[in-house]
């Protein structure tokens, strides 16, 4: 016999060819695309939806546990490579690339795709090799249990959790509970339950109970948006400055200068309407001299401020030898009153490991000004400020649930500036805003993001814009930040509850399989009695 293998399934015996194989392997590359193009900016849960159910079969149907792994790491190849395409952008804003910029961009975008996927490739093998033909129950929590590991193995690196998919539906306020991993976890168990709907009375109990347990989640979802967005009393006026300074320009010595004034003018000017700010933000590294050298520059910032307000702008430091990207607080008669510096850096853009060894081959992050780049903060929020405490949150920092988490029990709100030009123009601007409006619905805080190039927004704590400067827009907005809530119990509990669950049900379907092929007496040798 050749071309193929044999599978039992069902008591009966398959015959599955080598030119099966292929569809299978397309198919899992197929449904992991699917997924991956459900991001910002298409906001497409069914689509989402659709790609977990072609590639849950293609894993299940694989032809060894090599297979498994190899269709898993293929359906999150996919997944990647579609939700990440805006990790090419960063390389086309380095000057010192030159031709080697846009190669050099993709090859970046092929690696980040094939080593996240393989934090899908590999709990489905070791599945695979614990319970062969596993099933769409155990398979979805394999692929859960590997996303949680992508934001908590090493540093983590939590971007385009499916999750996200969901924020413009109200399914996104069940993060309040759950978190973004739990909700991930919940969509890849959906689909799994929806493979086992069958044409017979069980098959559809099973659809009723689904679709009251969606139905019930998408009316308290929408109940709860609706609830607290009118519940929620205005606050003290905040003022969002985007100086939309694109990233090819943001350093060119003729550009500084009028980018500063476009900052200074709109912290200058009146109130839109209503109250005068009681904040006024700059986004991430607004000022472009380290803070020792920008005297001048700082008393021009005062001078702008309103009465009695307080200045939040981005800037980098040195402290020593050590350089870092700092939130600074300002009064109004130039007092740099608090300092937070970035504490999670962005490997290979902000900092190279063994930075300075390499950068004596001329290896550095892409925003680093040496071989040793930035250096993590070691002050923790919250940030002490006139009008409340606030978590601050500098860029990348806002991918990661932890980093709210950590300091929302004691602050008002949440405080985000970023630089979101180096993601390009397509996808990256609105997967980052889409993460930080899941951390309003995680801890129950409103928002104020601040970006250079957009979107700025404020969100209330039911992760809803309340206020927008787009993306590619300069100006300002005058906005009343939103009242805080009760912390949700997800801002209580924390993520413990996912792997909790997510393991011993793992753990179960192996038991259970291994009690219903235990041989009973003494085996056969088949193969010896045909002889």
């Amino acid at each position: 016999m050749t071309g193929g293998v044999h599978e039992k399934r069902g008591g009966k015996l398959r015959h599955t060819g080598r030119e099966r194989r292929l569809p299978l392997l397309l198919l899992a590359l197929a449904g992991g695309a699917a997924a991956g193009l459900a991001q910002a900016p298409l906001h497409a849960p069914l689509l989402l939806l659709g790609g977990l159910l072609l590639l849950l079969p293609a894993l299940d149907r694989a032809w060894s546990g090599r297979a498994a792994a190899l269709s898993a790491f293929l359906a999150g190849f996919g997944h990647f490579l579609a939700a990440l395409e805006w990790i090419r952008a960063p390389f086309a804003f380095e000057p010192g690339l030159g031709a080697l910029a846009g190669p050099l961009g993709v090859l970046a975008w092929l690696a980040m795709a094939a080593g996240l996927a393989l934090l899908w490739a590999v709990p489905v093998g070791l599945l695979w090799r614990f319970l062969p033909r596993p099933g769409a129950v155990p398979l979805a929590a394999a692929l859960a249990l590997g996303e949680f590991l992508r934001g908590h193995l090493l540093d983590g690196f939590p971007w385009a959790l499916p999750a996200y998919a969901l924020t413009e539906t109200p399914f996104a306020q069940l993060a309040a509970l759950v978190g973004p991993y739990g909700l991930t976890a919940a969509l890849f168990l959906l689909a799994a339950v929806l493979l086992r709907l069958r044409p017979d009375a069980g098959g559809l109990g099973l659809a009723v109970a689904l679709a009251a347990l969606l139905g019930g989640a998408w009316l308290w979802g929408n109940d709860r948006a609706m609830r607290l967005g009118g519940r929620a009393a205005p606050g003290p006026v905040v003022r969002l400055v985007q100086p939309d300074a694109p990233q090819d320009e943001k350093w060119d010595p003729v550009r500084v200068p009028v980018f500063l004034e476009r900052m200074l003018k709109a912290t200058a000017a009146p109130p839109a309407a209503g109250a005068a700010p009681a904040l006024v933000i700059w986004p991430e590294t607004a000022v472009a001299p380290l803070l020792g050298r920008a005297g001048v520059i700082l008393e021009a910032m005062a001078s702008a401020l309103p009465r009695g307000a307080e200045l939040v702008f981005g800037v980098r430091r040195r402290e020593g030898r050590r350089l870092y990207n700092t939130m600074a607080v300002m009064t109004a008669d130039g007092t740099i009153r608090a300092l937070y510096d970035k504490r999670r850096l962005v490997p290979f853009g902000e900092y190279v490991p063994l930075g300075d060894l390499l950068g004596a081959f001329g290896i550095r992050g892409l925003a680093a000004g040496d071989g040793a780049g930035f250096s993590p903060g070691r002050r923790p929020g919250p940030l002490p400020l006139a009008i409340g405490r606030a978590v601050p949150l500098i860029c990348y920092e806002a991918i990661f649930p932890v980093e709210v988490r950590r300091g929302a029990g004691h602050a008002r709100f949440v405080l985000q500036i970023t630089n979101d030009a180096w993601f390009g123009t397509r996808s990256g601007p609105f997967q980052h805003l889409d993460q930080i409006r899941f951390r309003a619905i995680e801890s129950g805080l409103p928002v104020v993001r601040v970006a250079n190039t957009g979107v700025s927004a404020v969100i209330d704590p039911a992760g809803r814009l309340r206020s927008v400067l787009p993306l590619g827009r300069s100006g300002f907005l005058d906005a009343a930040l939103p009242a805080a809530l009760a912390p949700p119990p997800y801002a209580r509990i924390g993520d413990w509850p996912v792997p909790a669950i997510l393991l011993p049900l793992l753990a179960v379907a192996v038991l259970r399989r291994r009690k219903r092929t235990r041989p009973r007496g003494k085996p056969v040798d088949l193969e010896a009695k045909g002889r």
